[in-house]
């Protein structure tokens, strides 16, 4: 699986995405729960894979980083396909850290053959964002957590005896 990182601020700071940490390097924590494996990212963020031919479905949850506490504003995007697609999966309007979400599991059918591409997109909300919310999305420190691909067995089991003689 191979990715690649976009963020599109409208606010700077140094915030890089990071592997199994929250953006401050701490471990992820979101609606009062530890989590162990996900990415840290910092409002607004796009988070790009490109996945086999074999994947058939993506699920995760997702929230603001226990760090936010009660600040951040943002909205989360899954985009199956063309990152200019229409998302299959989109949050409401995350305020705080007090809740995270699951995303459901969602299908990847396209296409049939070649890599999948699934875009994992947070934006630091500015229109729409309630009048408590921080301005300049100070505290919008994203998690997405426990994100999993699930696979399709036979293919998978294809793949390695395809590769097994090399």
């Amino acid at each position: 699986m191979r990715s690649s990182h976009q963020r599109k601020k409208w606010w700077t700071g140094p915030w890089p995405w990071r592997t199994d940490r929250n953006v401050e390097g701490g471990p992820l924590g979101s609606g009062g729960q530890p989590f162990q494996w996900g990415f840290g990212v910092h409002a607004t963020s796009e988070l790009e894979f490109l996945l086999p031919s074999f994947a058939r479905a993506f699920q995760t949850r997702l929230g603001l980083d226990q760090i936010a506490g009660d600040g951040g504003c943002v909205r989360a995007k899954i985009i199956v396909g063309p990152s200019s697609g229409k998302p299959a999966f989109e949050s409401p309007l995350i305020v705080g850290s007090t809740d995270s979400f699951d995303s459901g599991r969602l299908s990847l059918d396209q296409p049939a053959s070649g890599s999948k591409r699934l875009t994992l997109y947070v934006d630091a909300a500015r229109d729409g964002r309630p009048a408590a919310a921080d301005p300049f999305g100070i505290r919008a420190t994203f998690d997405w957590l426990e994100p999993l691909v699930e696979l399709d067995p036979e293919k998978v089991q294809g793949e390695i005896f395809r590769r097994a003689p090399t």
